[in-house]
C-alpha cells in the first residue's frame, strides 16, 4: 500500500516524478465491480514508466496498475482517498526488439522514489 503523492498541496493531481524518469497513465480507468452484488467496489489505473523527462522521456516496459477503494462521497476522507496499492511488472509480450549492438541502461522502478 501506498500513499498518492499529490504535485499541488490542495490540488488532486498526483505526481509521479521519480529521479529517473516518470509514471504516465495510459487509457481510462477500469471499473471493478463485486463479483456476487455488481457493485462498484473500485478502480484501476494503468501507467507506464519514461526514463527522462517529459515530453521527451523514452517508453520503457515497465507497467504499473494502481488500484484505489470507491467509496461513496459521504464517507470519503481525504487520507482514505490517498491509499492505493499497486502492481509493478516488465511487460514481456509485444517487447520492442533492439539491435545486438544497442547498449541501453536496465531501469529497475523498485529502486525509483515516486
Amino acid at each position: 500500500f501506498s500513499l498518492r503523492d499529490r504535485k499541488y498541496p490542495t490540488g488532486v493531481r498526483t505526481n509521479r516524478a521519480t529521479n529517473t524518469g516518470y509514471w504516465k497513465t495510459t487509457g481510462k480507468d477500469k471499473e471493478i465491480f463485486n463479483s456476487v452484488t455488481s457493485e462498484l467496489v473500485g478502480m484501476k489505473k494503468t501507467l507506464v514508466f519514461y526514463r527522462g523527462r517529459a515530453p521527451r522521456g523514452e517508453k520503457t516496459n515497465w507497467v504499473m496498475h494502481e488500484y484505489r477503494i470507491h467509496s461513496k462521497a459521504a464517507f470519503r476522507t481525504t487520507k482514505q482517498d490517498e491509499w492505493v496499492v499497486c502492481r509493478v511488472f516488465q511487460k514481456s509480450a509485444g517487447v520492442k526488439k533492439y539491435p545486438s549492438n544497442h547498449s541501453r541502461a536496465v531501469v529497475n522502478p523498485y529502486n525509483l522514489e515516486i
